[in-house]
This record gives structure tokens, C-alpha cells and sequence, in this order.
């Protein structure tokens, strides 16, 4: 039983994926299949349930990988504290899925602190596997999971000061229904949040335009071609667009990130630093 073997097994199992871990791992999936399967002989009992697309644990797969990975997270760690120095150093990897001003700002104020780290941001997951730090507004598991909470937001509908809604005091989600929506690209949490506002209001929102970011939407919204849902702190009121207040629930965007990574100074500085930028963005919106 070896180490990378344990790994490509905890890898495998986190996303019920072969081929994950063999990219993760960057190894052939034939490798990390016959690796798994040997693991599997060598305890004498399946670990997985295979179907066409994926795998999934067996009960005592569960109970092995509960371990496991708790001895992995352990020795990560103790790697980590190790390596590294006293003057914060290295780079830093993150997925921004949401808030990403705000993580930006904290990476900016962060490099002028200590420029001797390096950062690598990425939007999507799968361009960011084994990332520092995962920035959602949805539940985000990886192993050894811990979260710090950073933004609790509004959604606001954005629309056109010559829209209708500009004059309406109280507006219904469920009164959207026959509009166009303008909205993030379709791997972005905010596409997934306005799909599932809309989903519980008994429609599917007709989004007409995708933009690579909110800033991107405000020309189609003044020009009354479109209407936004976006959270309050990643739109902005411009003299052609109102933000109205919409009830619905609010979002809660948080920092997920494997609990060994914070032995790490550099690390648990930069969350420091982000948590402190986004109390301070959030203290603004609220004055």
C-alpha cells in the first residue's frame, strides 16, 4: 500500500471520477484504475460501485476513505509547515466563482504587502484543480474541508430607468417570467443563482444575452434590451440603469479550502487579508 496509490483513491472518490484524478494527479486513467484496483486486493473488498460514467463508494469504501484522507490531509499539512519560510512567499491558487472584485482587491493589496508571492486565478474548477482556495456561493466539498464565511448579499433586479419596474415600489420575481435576461456566462455561480430564483418562482428565466462579467450587462440593460438579476455588491447603479430590491433570499459567498493548506503562513495571511477586504466592501454597500 503505498502513498500515491491512498491518493489517487481519496482523488477518485472526492468526485466519483476516474478521469478526474488522473488529470488531477496528471497520470493516465488506465493507471489510476489499475492502482485503485489493486488497493482493492490488497484489503480484500470493493471500494467502489462502477457504472458507465462514474464510481461510488461502498460503505466500507466510505469508511476507508474517511480515514485515508484524514492521514493525508495530516502528512500534506506537516509537508507544508516544513517548506516553508518566514517571509510569506510561493503562490497562491484560486477559483473565483464569485465576488471576484472582491478577491481581486485582496490580491492586489495582499502583493503590495508581500511581493515575493505569486498568484494564480482561474474562474472555472476544472482549469483550477488542486487550487488553494475555492470561492463559491454554493456548497463547495473538498477533502478536509473548512469555510470562512466573506459576503452576505442582496440580489437586485437591474433594468432601465425608462423600464416600468424603474417606477414599481414592490416587484415579484414570478412577474419576470415574460421578460429577457441578460446574465453571466453558464459556468458562473451567478447563472446557477438566477436559474434557481427563477426555478422557484415557477419559470425558467429566458436568458437572450451572456456576458463574461456583470459590468459587461449594463449596456444591454440602458438600452432596455435586457433586464439583470445580479448580486447587489457586482452591479452597479449607472445613470441609465436602477437597481431594485427583489425578495428573495440572500446569497452567502464563502472561502472553501482544505484545512491542512492553513499551516501554511502564506495562506492563512491571504485569508486573513480577504476577510478583512470583504468586511470592509461589505460595511461600505451598507453605508
Amino acid at each position: 500500500m503505498e502513498i500515491l496509490q491512498l491518493k489517487y483513491f481519496c482523488d477518485a472518490a472526492e468526485k466519483q471520477n476516474i478521469s478526474y484524478a488522473a488529470k488531477l494527479n496528471m497520470v493516465p486513467a488506465s493507471g489510476v484504475s489499475t492502482s485503485i484496483k489493486r488497493l482493492e486486493q490488497e484489503l480484500g473488498t470493493p471500494l467502489f460501485y462502477r457504472y458507465a460514467n462514474k464510481i461510488k463508494l461502498t460503505d466500507r469504501g466510505k469508511i476507508f476513505y474517511e480515514n485515508v484522507s484524514r492521514i493525508l490531509n495530516e502528512l500534506d499539512g506537516a509537508v507544508k509547515e516544513v517548506q516553508q519560510t518566514d517571509e510569506p512567499a510561493g503562490k497562491i491558487v484560486i477559483c473565483i466563482m464569485s465576488c471576484e472584485k472582491t478577491v481581486e482587491t485582496a490580491v492586489a493589496e495582499f502583493k503590495k504587502a508581500y511581493p515575493g508571492v505569486d498568484f494564480e486565478l482561474h474562474q472555472r474548477v476544472k482549469n483550477a484543480l488542486n487550487a488553494d482556495f475555492y470561492i463559491s456561493d454554493e456548497e463547495f466539498y473538498i477533502r478536509g474541508c473548512l469555510k470562512t464565511s466573506l459576503i452576505e448579499e442582496e440580489l437586485v433586479l437591474a433594468v432601465s430607468r425608462d423600464s416600468p419596474y424603474a417606477l414599481t415600489e414592490s416587484i415579484l420575481i414570478s412577474d419576470l417570467k415574460k421578460e429577457k435576461f441578460v446574465c453571466t456566462n453558464s459556468y458562473t455561480n451567478i447563472y446557477h443563482r438566477v436559474n434557481s430564483v427563477c426555478f422557484d418562482n415557477g419559470f425558467v428565466p429566458d436568458i437572450a444575452v451572456t456576458v463574461t462579467a456583470p459590468e459587461k450587462a449594463i449596456k444591454y440593460i440602458e438600452d432596455g434590451i435586457c433586464i439583470g438579476i445580479f448580486p447587489k455588491t457586482e452591479i452597479v447603479e449607472s445613470p441609465g440603469v436602477v437597481l431594485k430590491k427583489l425578495d428573495c433570499p440572500k446569497r452567502k459567498v464563502c472561502a472553501f479550502y482544505e484545512e491542512s493548506r492553513m499551516r501554511v503562513k502564506t495562506n492563512q495571511l491571504f485569508l486573513d487579508k480577504l476577510t478583512e477586504v470583504s468586511k470592509a466592501f461589505m460595511a461600505s454597500e451598507e453605508n
